[in-house]
């Protein structure tokens, strides 16, 4: 679990969640009940300028999303080094009237791990965020593992899942996973500090 938080990279985990990040074996949306938010299309820069967010249309339903960040920290010692391209296949879908995007590793970056022995070890995985776009911004919230830990504590079947060395582990079906969102989706400290983005074009 340790080493596969380490592959998804620090560059996407500092955008996409706040805290722990909370990992689904099975997708949130799929080609048939995703929908096409054309507004997201583009690129879109932090408010720094050293982190891009690109969404490209890949298939009636569904994004290509490329990740940079210019400078990552490399462990154990902080070295700043140049950032690598992480790439995701992308699904929106609507659940009473929010957006929220299905992140899933796409087969090209996976593909450029070097170590086979490695790879064939690792568990690609579903991450889920609120998105929305404020005129020329893209904001992007995603789901708060220290809420979701106090939920699962206190309702052992507020949402089907493992917990895997601390880390919670979503393991619904889609289905599952949908009527979760139906019923948190106006929860604010489920979806707490959203990252902001610029339009680049």
């Amino acid at each position: 679990m340790r080493i596969l938080k380490t592959i998804v990279s620090s560059a996407v985990l500092s955008i996409l969640f706040g805290g722990c990040l909370v990992m689904s074996l099975h997708p949130f949306f799929t080609d048939t009940d995703s929908v096409f938010e054309k507004s997201v299309i583009g690129k879109w820069s932090d408010k720094t300028g050293k982190a891009m967010l690109e969404f490209k249309q890949f298939g009636a339903n569904a994004y290509r999303v490329t990740y940079l960040q210019s400078e990552v920290s490399s462990s154990p010692g902080g070295k700043k080094e140049s950032g690598e391209p992480g790439e995701f296949e992308g699904h929106i879908g609507k659940i009473n009237g929010v957006l929220f995007l299905d992140l899933y590793p796409d087969k090209d970056s996976w593909n450029r791990l070097k170590n086979d022995a490695l790879a064939v070890h690792l568990a690609p995985t579903h991450t889920v965020s609120k998105v929305w776009v404020e005129g020329d911004k893209l904001m992007v919230a995603s789901l708060d593992h220290d809420w979701l830990k106090d939920l699962v504590t206190n309702d052992r079947n507020a949402v089907p899942h493992e917990v895997v060395e601390g880390a919670i582990v979503l393991t619904g079906s889609t289905e599952a996973l949908q009527a979760f969102l139906k019923k948190y989706a106006g929860e604010p400290k489920a979806f707490p500090g959203a990252d902001e983005f610029h339009r680049v074009n």
